[in-house]
């Protein structure tokens, strides 16, 4: 059992930075704290300052607006697998969603948490990385927005300065008809990922390949893209698009992934699912974009 902590709870988003920069790394914020708690029960991390999340308001948005998707840092997964709008992502998000955990604990986990406990095999920053998402925080000078993949440094680990918060997850509108899909790979339906895939493919009037982005999970320290394998299908016709096309590209997928071997898995067998996973995803982008691989 962990030490002892103070609970504190900001009522609001400034509050909370200014707790955060004052007990710096003594302090953990919380959320639905399915992972959170656990760690701290098993002893893996320690702090003296708990700083409860779920009373700041304006941070539990999931919504479209006129520059893309809007999901907020205080979404549970249950939120985003029961989703409605009219952006053609949500569905792709909703069944990402529904692949995590239980429907019980969906229903106090949330995006912020799954994103900022930065581990390898979550799910949701694999799919937002394909889908070009930005992260917006929010510290005691202000607001700054960052990349999805420069956000992740290494294990647990992020690039969140000492009082910043994540507020918001931002998926641009895309800027041409696209398709995206996940997959995951896991010991059973309730288990973290052994590997994830995501991809995005985007097609210009031409009906060529305009942007391409693949994205892979619990395969590397922090999610990773594999540009070798996007670059392979930028330019290529939709209708040119076919087994022979795909299963190159599912091999440098597979290339560029640096698995390890542990209890859930062999690194042998980890790249061996990146290239099965990438293949399937590609083919379902492919597939409900009018193609036929």
């Amino acid at each position: 059992m962990g030490k002892r902590f103070e609970y504190l709870r900001p009522e609001t988003v400034q509050e909370a930075c200014e707790m955060k920069a004052r007990y710096g790394l003594r302090s953990r914020c919380i959320a639905g704290g399915t992972d959170l708690l656990l760690q701290w029960r098993s002893g893996e991390v320690d702090f003296g300052y708990c700083i409860d999340l779920t009373f700041v308001s304006g941070l539990g948005h999931y919504e479209k607006s006129s520059d893309g998707l809007h999901i907020g840092a205080l979404t549970t997964l249950s939120a985003l697998e029961n989703g409605v709008g009219t952006d053609t992502r949500m569905p792709c998000i909703a069944n990402a969603a529904k692949q995590m955990c239980t429907p019980q604990i969906r229903n106090v986990a949330t995006v912020g948490g799954n994103v900022c406990n930065a581990s390898p095999a979550a799910d949701l920053p694999v799919l937002f990385v394909a889908l070009g998402a930005t992260a917006k925080l929010l510290g005691t000078a202000g607001e700054r927005n960052i990349p999805m993949e420069d956000l992740f440094r290494g294990v647990n680990d992020t690039s969140l300065e000492d009082d910043e918060i994540l507020a918001e997850i931002r998926i641009p509108l895309a800027r041409h008809r696209t398709a995206p899909s996940f997959r995951r790979a896991g010991r059973s339906v309730v288990d973290v990922a052994q590997v994830s895939v995501a991809a995005s493919i985007g097609i210009n009037t031409s009906g060529a390949i305009a942007d391409a982005r693949i994205a892979l999970g619990a395969v590397a320290p922090t999610p990773i893209r594999s540009r070798t394998a996007e670059e392979a299908l930028l330019g290529c016709e939709l209708a040119g698009v076919n087994e022979e096309l795909i299963e190159k590209v599912s091999g440098l997928a597979a290339s560029d992934s640096r698995p390890i071997s542990d209890l859930r898995g062999s690194s042998e067998y980890r790249r061996y699912m990146v290239g099965v996973l990438v293949k399937r995803s590609i083919e379902e982008c492919v597939s409900e974009l009018g193609g036929r691989p």
